[in-house]
């Protein structure tokens, strides 16, 4: 007797500028035999990965009318005969999870970002279960008896086979790269970095890379240009999945100094390339990658003088930059993507 084939719906805003594009792509490619995958997009179908058939790609068109949509939603969810939603939306909207409602489907969403009000009170009232990738959140927005039994604490992970330290790496002797890859905007803070360089000596380096907010961009450039460090300082553009393994490689440090942030893949992603790791403490999640104090360490953005002391002694002690180094590998294989994978099949499996 053959099993029918589920059919699970991912949703996402789109695979242009949405950041858990990644992560999903990794969840799609390593789905169960006895799933269909289907993809929901507001915008840019086109985008979404060869890996899934055109014909399981579905439009999420949302006009702003929230019931007419939801019904609009409910219907393509009966058409396609959708057992299951999984929303990777980093929005509060509630279009999909009162059309998954109406449908009679579960409906699942990862929370990410550190954003809350009502619409998110709500959305996770409605849903069926909540997947969260911080675990300062269920304190934060998870506490209320009507909610405890339907959230899952699963943390993002990070593909290990793609993201690898470089063969026969050495400490260089000639510059000492610092960086973050990441979008340049103020919330990501890339300022906290420039304003490091004046401190640190000549030789050392820094790097950024990602799509840019325009007036963030020549502000830090104009900053750059006012603290004397305009010439030490490179920007890049924005850097794709598979080239991203190589640029990481020639860091010696990745700093995130965000303001906000979740629990940051793109931390998991230089630890895994063997680049200890300094990082603000953003919301909890980087005081959870580095809980066991290996492979780098949470700094508070108003200490300035600990990342200065930690990456001097990075620069001036090969013994302690290859122990973080060795450190940093070790705590990747720790949130390796297929954990997260199998956390998710099993919730699925548990809903169905």
């Amino acid at each position: 007797m053959s099993i029918q084939p589920k059919h699970i719906l991912y949703t996402i805003p789109n695979f242009d500028t949405a950041g858990s594009q990644y992560v999903l792509t990794y969840l799609i490619k390593h789905s169960p035999k006895n799933y269909t995958v289907y993809i929901g997009v507001d915008k840019a179908i086109a985008l979404v990965p060869d890996v899934v058939p055109k014909s399981q790609r579905l439009l999420i068109k949302k006009s702003g009318d929230l019931w007419r949509d939801a019904l609009k939603f409910s219907k393509q969810l009966k058409a396609n005969n959708i057992d299951i939603i999984h929303s990777w939306d980093y929005r509060s909207e509630l279009v999909e999870v009162i059309g998954a409602r109406l449908a009679r489907v579960p409906y699942i969403f990862t929370k990410k970002n550190n954003a809350w009000n009502k619409r998110w009170h709500i959305k996770s009232l409605l849903a069926t279960h909540i997947a969260y990738d911080n675990p300062d959140m269920k304190m934060r927005f998870f506490n209320y008896w009507y909610l405890g039994k339907k959230i899952s604490f699963i943390p993002h992970g990070v593909d290990i086979n793609q993201f690898q330290p470089e063969i026969n790496r050495e400490l260089k002797t000639s510059s000492f790269n610092i960086g973050c890859v990441g979008q340049i905007n103020k919330n990501k803070n890339q300022e906290f970095l420039v304003s490091l360089l004046p401190e640190l000596p000549q030789f050392v380096r820094l790097y950024l890379y990602g799509k840019y907010d325009s007036a963030y961009l020549e502000y830090l450039k104009k900053i750059a240009e006012e603290l004397g460090v305009i010439n030490r300082v490179t920007f890049g553009d924005y850097i794709s999945n598979n080239e991203l393994p190589k640029v990481l490689t020639q860091l010696q440090v990745f700093i995130l100094p965000s303001r906000q942030e979740g629990l940051p893949v793109a931390v998991l992603e230089a630890l895994a390339c063997g680049v200890p790791v300094l990082c603000s403490d953003s919301g909890g999640g980087a005081r959870y990658i580095f809980r066991l104090g290996k492979g780098g360490d949470v700094f508070q953005l108003n200490d300035k003088d600990k990342v200065l002391k930690w990456l001097k002694q990075c620069y001036t002690n090969s013994t302690f930059y290859n122990k973080k180094q060795t450190e940093a590998r070790e705590v990747a294989e720790m949130f390796n993507a297929d954990y997260e994978v199998e956390a998710y099949h099993k919730l699925y499996d548990k809903l169905l």
